[in-house]
């Protein structure tokens, strides 16, 4: 699955490829996938795509 996440004022975004079952959190510094099991809590070392 592909995703565009991008901040509310335009000013970074990021192209996110994964599986169906991941789940992504939005933080200043990135989009990170989340800890799995969870929705909020982030685990960059799964997966992350800078800002």
């Amino acid at each position: 699955m592909s995703q565009l996440v991008m901040t509310e004022d335009g000013e970074h975004v990021v192209a996110v490829n994964s599986g169906e079952d991941h789940s992504w959190v939005a933080t200043k510094e990135a989009v990170v996938r989340a800890k799995y099991g969870t929705l909020h809590e982030p685990d960059p070392a799964s997966g992350n795509y800078p800002w």
